[in-house]
């Protein structure tokens, strides 16, 4: 048999790209700078307050396994690519409406899991340590049918999910796995969308109730935008009158400062705002000294004595509370001997030291603290008002 090929129309030829064009979409197969428009995300720098930026994922599964005493495979659904926000201390919020995923078949009805509530966490880029808390919805209905009419709800249940149990963020390429256990399930009970019918059938093939920590769950991230976290700026600092000062004028701390520096005038606060990490205690310790030398004659008659004084600074109130503690040391570099009228010096040095600790106590949640930095003054130090200070910080997670 002989084939005859004809030479295509215009018409022909432009029906033909248009159909390759259709089969690239189909397989999958991006056209030329689809895939780094998809994978482009704008630089997140945390640090910079008050700031929030739009935080974008790349779409991943999410997965739970149920407890082993249930004869059930994991459950995996496809989480469709979704954004949310990350403000500078790295807390992230996922509007429910934002995460979407894709059905699942579970015994034979379709499983649809929704979120309750917006999904919250936090991510520290340096350690790569992630949270994400999830409290989701699995609604399961007949193929074919209205979910809104007829659907069997289970849970919610919540997963507290870190990267603790799963894997650190990844500055390189932005992945991140999280992992965590569930709160407790209750059984499926009969509604308005679930007959009592179908919650007999539920409840012993999925094993309801389940106990807290019974069941886990993984989700894999990636996160498109590039990550870099702000220096910390140790000496920096907001300051004016008294009257004007307020949180919102505070200097942000990041990270973990080991020290703070500033100069203070009479009468004027400086203003701190720091974030402390969950089950840490943050002490914040001042340190002055004062150096007296005496120059005394050893003649009883004479009295061109002499003294001078060296200050490493002004002692400091946080927060309007100052308890320091005293330290003395004198030390005799001369004495007189002999008679009275011999002739010389007895000269003396005396060092007085100062500190004060201020502490920020263990809480359960991550939190910022606004401080402020002021002259204290008091007539049994007889130190002065106005100079140079400097802060030291120490974080003990507990």
């Amino acid at each position: 048999m002989t084939i005859h090929l004809r030479k295509r129309t215009k018409t022909q030829r432009a029906l033909l790209m248009l159909l390759v064009c259709l089969s690239l979409l189909a397989t999958g197969r991006p056209a030329a700078g689809r895939t780094r428009a998809a994978q482009s995300a704008s630089p997140i720098v945390l640090g910079q307050c008050p700031s929030s930026q739009t935080i974008n994922f790349k779409d991943t599964r999410f997965t739970i396994t149920p407890p082993t005493r249930v004869d059930s495979e994991p459950v995996a659904a496809k989480v469709f690519a979704f954004s949310g926000t990350v403000d500078c201390n790295g807390n992230i919020v996922i509007p429910k409406s934002n995460l979407k995923f894709e059905s699942v078949t579970l015994s034979g009805e379709v499983g649809q899991f929704q979120l309750q509530s917006d999904a919250t966490g936090a991510l520290s880029p340096n350690t790569g340590a992630m949270q994400l808390t999830l409290t989701v919805i699995l609604s399961l209905s007949d193929p074919g049918s209205d979910p809104a009419k007829e659907s069997c709800p289970v849970g919610p249940v919540t997963f507290a999910l870190s990267t603790a149990n799963g894997k650190a963020y990844s500055l390189t390429d932005g992945s991140a796995t999280l992992a965590g256990k569930n709160s407790d399930v209750p059984k499926i009970v009969s509604s308005k969308t679930c007959t009592s019918a179908k919650a007999l059938v539920f409840n012993p093939a999925l094993g309801l109730p389940w106990a807290a920590g019974e069941a886990s769950a993984a989700l894999p991230l990636t996160i498109l935008n590039p990550i870099s976290v702000a220096p910390v700026e140790n000496a920096g600092k907001w300051q004016e009158g008294e009257s004007n000062n307020d949180a919102s004028h505070a200097n942000f701390l990041s990270g973990t400062p080991t020290s703070i520096s500033g100069t203070l005038t009479q009468n004027d606060a400086d203003y701190f705002s720091i974030t402390i990490p969950k089950n840490t205690a943050v002490t914040i310790s001042h340190f002055a000294k004062m150096t007296v030398k005496t120059s005394e004659p050893c003649d009883p008659n004479a009295s061109n004595g002499s003294s001078s004084a060296s200050i490493t600074g002004p002692l400091v109130a946080i927060n309007g509370k100052a308890s320091y503690t005293q330290s003395i040391q004198e030390t005799d570099t001369a004495s007189c001997s002999g008679a009275n009228g011999t002739k010389g010096f007895a000269k003396a040095t005396t060092v007085s030291s100062y500190t004060m600790a201020y502490t920020f106590p263990v809480q359960s949640a991550d939190r910022k603290e606004v401080f402020s930095v002021k002259a204290f003054s008091t007539p049994s130090y007889n130190m002065p008002t106005t100079g140079a200070y400097t802060l030291t910080f120490k974080f003990v997670t507990q």
